[in-house]
């Protein structure tokens, strides 16, 4: 009998503990997560500089010589937040996965 509730699963370890496979569609909340602790953050500190705002920006644009003028009016709404705050208002902003998997795939094209 399964020792973690009347199921009787027998599964060690059991399925509800275990990582999803290689391949299954991360969630929302985890494609925020990596934008702003991998892309975002370069120097994981846990706050958002202009710097920060401006590099992530001229990626995505694919303009090197972007400033911070330049900046959307939402991504420099960004510069001198907290990471957990700046999560929040990315998973405002990007109200689909679409642009969330847009930014995580030209980023991971670019590291290959």
């Amino acid at each position: 009998m399964c020792k973690r509730d009347s199921r009787g699963c027998g599964a060690s370890p059991h399925p509800a503990d275990s990582t999803p496979p290689a391949g299954t569609p991360a969630s929302r909340q985890a494609k925020v997560d990596r934008i702003v602790d991998e892309f975002m953050d370069n120097d994981g500190d846990g706050d958002i500089t202009q710097e920060e705002c401006v590099r992530f920006h001229q990626f995505l644009s694919g303009d090197s010589n972007a400033k911070v003028g330049d900046l959307p009016g939402d991504t420099k709404e960004l510069i001198g937040m907290k990471s957990a705050d700046a999560k929040k208002k990315i998973a405002s902003m990007c109200d689909d996965d679409d642009k969330l998997d847009f930014i995580i795939k030209k980023y991971e094209k670019a590291a290959k």
